[in-house]
């Protein structure tokens, strides 16, 4: 939100850079707590977890194409 209102403003190109950074990071803290809460909610038994076959190959490439940004 703060790059959207201020991005046309700002011209140094740094600042910029680390409102993406911060960005990024806040997406990644938001995906490490709800991970953290669905591991809580598997432990007491709230969700439940369906078994299935899936393509290996398919599921790593699709980790490295969703971290390849963090590289």
């Amino acid at each position: 939100m703060l790059k959207a209102r201020v991005g046309d403003a700002l011209k140094d190109p740094n600042a910029l850079k680390l409102l993406d950074v911060a960005d990024r990071n806040g997406d990644r803290i938001l995906t490490f707590v709800n991970d953290i809460l669905d591991a809580q909610a598997l432990s007491e038994g709230k969700v439940s977890v369906k078994r299935q076959t899936v393509n290996l190959n398919q599921v790593v490439t699709a980790a490295v194409e969703n971290c390849q940004g963090y590289a």
